[in-house]
């Protein structure tokens, strides 16, 4: 057994006792008698305490022979954010486990990239996880092959390849260890409720479907969406119309895939403690690396309880909090674009950073049948000389420079993936020439899921706070951490909301 010895049984068994739904996702309750796993919200019979055990990772309980509830479901929980706050090695590897290095790379892979033995890999995985990297992976898998069984109509060939699986055998045996029933069972008793929809053209192997993804309430698409728009960039994102109202309603985002270019709609409404995105993709094969994408870019793995009660200890941001409790730090779906961009709009309002990405769109990459167009790749951006950056984009000689050498960078020594060390990451991009610390913390808020990233020397920041030196800034924002990412938000979003503007 692997009981996590870290977490603290009295207080575990007080959040059991009390079904509190804060805890969920915190930490997994496994019941001795049933064989069960259940979040700590289960609204089925308490067990005693005897008969409970606690487990920092859904995994870990899979790993310990234990199956999850089907009345509460704890292996649809949205991820944790807590593993993004976190700069140590456990913290990276969980976040490279999460985007499916260890498919592409496996083990011993992540353990060269990291700089570690495999063996002490795996001991520092059971000690603060409870469960061994493999293990973290075959229940990320299941977990993705589960939600394309209830929501989809794909074969089962299809979702075993599309969640990662070797063979239908592993993909099989690794259900029925999670769940205590067969993939055939799992998608029966779905239909029952909502049948899952796709299309599938399989001359040219497209895939059109709908997932409705998971998140922890308060959720607020509006001001998610508003921020959408405001930085919409003609070519990579264009309005949702709908066909009968002719109103807005949504957003629809490029998405770039190893197979050509793909595409989601962000919906403005909610389905419950859920949203529904609508994909369109070149190949199945795509699907497995743009969920996780998905889930970082729209910040649904955010806990906004845990967020809240620790911002709200602030007396400036508890009256903000209750306006939009809500509010989610947008990431990205395309690492080096955002960067690019960030460094495009360095100095200059948004409605001329959006004219300058838009230039270096039309003017560097091709659109499709809808419009919308693939983010150039860095091999074929390195070989443009800054001069002609400058001629092509209006761009100040020097702006056009730093562009030119940022790209460099991005192509040779400076990897975005946020699993690398952030710090390092962070000091990589602050020692190249025009690239200062405003341009440093945004890439880290929207590109390393920093959720501690914190530019203090934005304007509309010093407008927020009334505040103009920097170090007062960053002296009042000490008592918001790990979550000064959440704070700017909120402070952006009051400030632009003053001045009648979208955040």
């Amino acid at each position: 057994m692997r009981e996590d010895s870290g977490l603290d049984r009295d207080v575990c068994y007080v959040a059991v006792d009390s079904r509190d739904p804060r805890w969920d996702g915190h930490f997994f309750l496994g019941v001795r008698t049933t064989g069960i796993y259940c979040r700590p919200s289960c609204p089925a019979r308490t067990p005693l305490p005897h008969n409970c055990e606690y487990f920092r990772t859904s995994a870990a309980a899979v790993s310990s022979g234990y199956r999850a509830c089907k009345r509460c479901r704890p292996d649809a929980l949205p991820g944790s954010r807590e593993w993004d706050s976190g700069t140590d090695v456990i913290s990276r590897a969980v976040r490279a486990i999460r985007d499916g290095y260890i498919d592409e790379h496996g083990v011993s892979g992540l353990a060269a990239k990291l700089g570690l033995s495999e063996r002490h890999l795996h001991r520092l995985f059971i000690e603060k996880m409870g469960a061994s990297p493999s293990e973290l992976n075959q229940t990320r898998r299941s977990q993705t092959a589960r939600l394309l069984i209830e929501q989809t109509s794909l074969s089962m060939a299809d979702i075993a390849f599309s969640a990662g699986f070797g063979s239908i055998r592993q993909f099989n045996d690794a259900v029925l260890s999670e769940y205590g029933t067969t993939p055939t069972l799992l998608r029966r008793a779905a239909i029952s409720t909502k049948p899952g929809t796709h299309q599938r053209n399989e001359s040219s192997d497209h895939l059109s479907l709908s997932l409705r993804l998971k998140f922890r309430p308060p959720y607020d698409i509006d001001v998610l969406l508003g921020f959408l728009n405001r930085h919409l960039v003609a070519g990579r994102e264009q309005l949702s119309v709908n066909t009968d109202t002719g109103e807005t309603d949504g957003v629809i985002r490029a998405l770039d895939t190893p197979h050509g270019l793909g595409s989601v709609t962000v919906p403005s409404v909610l389905d419950g403690p859920m949203l529904t995105l609508r994909l369109n993709l070149p190949m199945l094969a795509d699907l497995t690396n743009v969920l996780p994408a998905l889930r970082r870019w729209l910040d649904l793995d955010a806990d906004p309880a845990t967020i809240n009660e620790s911002l709200s200890s602030s007396e400036r941001m508890a009256s903000i909090i209750l306006q939009h409790p809500g509010i989610r730090i947008p990431g990205t779906l395309n690492r080096n674009e955002t960067a690019i961009f960030t460094v495009l709009g360095q100095q200059v309002s948004l409605a001329a950073a959006r004219t300058f990405q838009s230039r270096f769109m039309e003017r560097f990459s091709e659109p499709d049948a809808t419009g919308l167009r693939i983010f150039p790749q860095l091999q074929d951006l390195q070989h443009i000389k800054a001069t002609d950056f400058q001629s092509a984009l209006g761009l100040t000689n020097t702006r056009a420079s730093t562009l030119a050498t940022l790209i460099a960078a991005l192509a040779n020594d400076v990897s975005l993936d946020d699993y690398e060390d952030r710090d390092l990451i962070k000091s990589n991009l602050l020692a190249l020439k025009g690239i200062g610390p405003w341009t440093v913390e945004y890439i880290a808020l929207r590109c390393l899921d920093d959720p501690d990233a914190f530019p203090s020397g934005d304007l509309v920041l010093k407008r927020a706070l009334g505040i103009s030196a920097v170090k007062d800034v960053e002296r009042l924002a000490e008592q918001w951490r790990p979550w000064r990412g959440y704070a700017l938000m909120h402070l952006w979003n009051q400030e632009l909301s003053r001045e009648k503007k979208p955040v």
